[in-house]
Protein backbone atom coordinates (compact mmCIF):
# COMPACT_ATOMS: atom_id res chain seq x y z
CA UNK A 1 0.00 0.00 0.00
CA UNK A 2 1.33 3.45 -0.88
CA UNK A 3 2.49 5.96 1.71
CA UNK A 4 -0.37 8.28 0.69
CA UNK A 5 -3.02 5.66 1.41
CA UNK A 6 -1.39 4.68 4.71
CA UNK A 7 -1.15 8.33 5.78
CA UNK A 8 -4.80 8.84 4.86
CA UNK A 9 -5.93 5.81 6.86
CA UNK A 10 -3.81 6.86 9.85
CA UNK A 11 -5.32 10.35 9.70
CA UNK A 12 -8.85 8.93 9.53
CA UNK A 13 -8.12 6.65 12.48
CA UNK A 14 -6.61 9.49 14.51
CA UNK A 15 -9.44 11.99 13.79
CA UNK A 16 -12.21 9.37 13.77
CA UNK A 17 -14.82 11.49 11.95
CA UNK A 18 -18.52 10.62 12.08
CA UNK A 19 -18.92 11.69 8.44
CA UNK A 20 -16.50 11.28 5.54
CA UNK A 21 -17.19 13.21 2.33
CA UNK A 22 -14.91 12.76 -0.66
CA UNK A 23 -14.88 13.83 -4.26
CA UNK A 24 -16.23 11.27 -6.67
CA UNK A 25 -13.52 10.97 -9.28
CA UNK A 26 -14.25 12.07 -12.82
CA UNK A 27 -13.99 9.64 -15.70
CA UNK A 28 -10.31 9.30 -16.57
CA UNK A 29 -8.66 7.71 -19.57
CA UNK A 30 -5.39 6.89 -17.85
CA UNK A 31 -5.69 3.38 -16.41
CA UNK A 32 -3.01 3.94 -13.76
CA UNK A 33 -4.81 7.04 -12.46
CA UNK A 34 -8.12 5.19 -12.44
CA UNK A 35 -6.61 2.34 -10.41
CA UNK A 36 -5.00 4.74 -7.93
CA UNK A 37 -8.22 6.72 -7.42
CA UNK A 38 -10.22 3.50 -7.04
CA UNK A 39 -7.83 2.27 -4.34
CA UNK A 40 -8.07 5.57 -2.46
CA UNK A 41 -11.86 5.50 -2.57
CA UNK A 42 -11.84 1.88 -1.48
CA UNK A 43 -9.61 2.69 1.50
CA UNK A 44 -11.81 5.58 2.61
CA UNK A 45 -15.07 3.72 2.06
CA UNK A 46 -13.70 0.64 3.83
CA UNK A 47 -12.60 2.74 6.81
CA UNK A 48 -16.04 4.36 6.96
CA UNK A 49 -17.84 1.01 6.92
CA UNK A 50 -15.58 -0.52 9.58
CA UNK A 51 -15.92 2.54 11.80
CA UNK A 52 -19.64 3.10 11.22
CA UNK A 53 -19.04 6.56 9.76
CA UNK A 54 -21.41 8.12 7.28
CA UNK A 55 -19.82 8.08 3.82
CA UNK A 56 -20.72 10.36 0.92
CA UNK A 57 -19.23 11.14 -2.47
CA UNK A 58 -19.82 14.41 -4.30
CA UNK A 59 -19.03 15.13 -7.93
CA UNK A 60 -16.94 18.27 -8.54
CA UNK A 61 -19.91 19.95 -10.24
CA UNK A 62 -22.11 19.14 -7.22
CA UNK A 63 -19.86 20.50 -4.49
CA UNK A 64 -18.90 23.62 -6.46
CA UNK A 65 -22.58 24.47 -6.94
CA UNK A 66 -23.04 24.14 -3.17
CA UNK A 67 -20.35 26.73 -2.38
CA UNK A 68 -20.73 29.36 -5.07
CA UNK A 69 -23.19 32.22 -4.73
CA UNK A 70 -26.30 32.26 -6.91
CA UNK A 71 -25.55 34.14 -10.09
CA UNK A 72 -21.81 33.63 -9.96
CA UNK A 73 -20.51 31.98 -13.13
CA UNK A 74 -18.06 29.15 -12.59
CA UNK A 75 -15.06 28.81 -14.90
CA UNK A 76 -15.19 26.00 -17.46
CA UNK A 77 -11.55 24.96 -17.74
CA UNK A 78 -9.91 22.74 -15.13
CA UNK A 79 -6.98 25.11 -14.52
CA UNK A 80 -9.37 28.04 -14.00
CA UNK A 81 -11.58 25.96 -11.71
CA UNK A 82 -8.59 25.04 -9.55
CA UNK A 83 -7.67 28.73 -9.23
CA UNK A 84 -11.31 29.53 -8.44
CA UNK A 85 -11.19 26.92 -5.65
CA UNK A 86 -8.10 28.53 -4.10
CA UNK A 87 -9.63 32.02 -4.32
CA UNK A 88 -12.93 30.80 -2.84
CA UNK A 89 -11.11 29.34 0.19
CA UNK A 90 -9.23 32.64 0.63
CA UNK A 91 -12.50 34.60 0.47
CA UNK A 92 -14.58 32.34 2.73
CA UNK A 93 -12.00 31.36 5.35
CA UNK A 94 -9.32 34.05 5.01
CA UNK A 95 -6.62 31.38 4.61
CA UNK A 96 -4.30 30.54 1.75
CA UNK A 97 -4.36 26.80 1.01
CA UNK A 98 -1.05 25.15 0.19
CA UNK A 99 -2.42 23.81 -3.10
CA UNK A 100 -5.61 23.22 -5.06
CA UNK A 101 -6.13 19.74 -3.56
CA UNK A 102 -6.34 21.25 -0.08
CA UNK A 103 -8.65 23.97 -1.37
CA UNK A 104 -10.87 21.28 -2.91
CA UNK A 105 -10.97 19.33 0.37
CA UNK A 106 -11.95 22.44 2.34
CA UNK A 107 -14.68 23.34 -0.15
CA UNK A 108 -16.03 19.78 -0.24
CA UNK A 109 -16.42 19.97 3.54
CA UNK A 110 -18.09 23.37 3.29
CA UNK A 111 -20.41 22.07 0.56
CA UNK A 112 -21.50 19.25 2.88
CA UNK A 113 -22.15 21.70 5.73
CA UNK A 114 -24.14 23.95 3.36
CA UNK A 115 -26.17 20.96 2.18
CA UNK A 116 -26.92 19.84 5.73
CA UNK A 117 -27.99 23.36 6.76
CA UNK A 118 -30.24 23.65 3.71
CA UNK A 119 -31.82 20.28 4.43
CA UNK A 120 -32.54 21.31 8.03
CA UNK A 121 -34.15 24.58 6.93
CA UNK A 122 -36.43 22.88 4.42
CA UNK A 123 -37.23 19.83 6.59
Amino acid sequence: MSITKLFMLEKLQMESPDIVVIERPPVVRDVETLINLSEIIGCVRGWAVLNRAEYEELRPTEWRKMVHPVGEILPKRRKELKQWDIEKVKNIFNIIPENDDIADAILIGQAWVNQCCRDEIFA
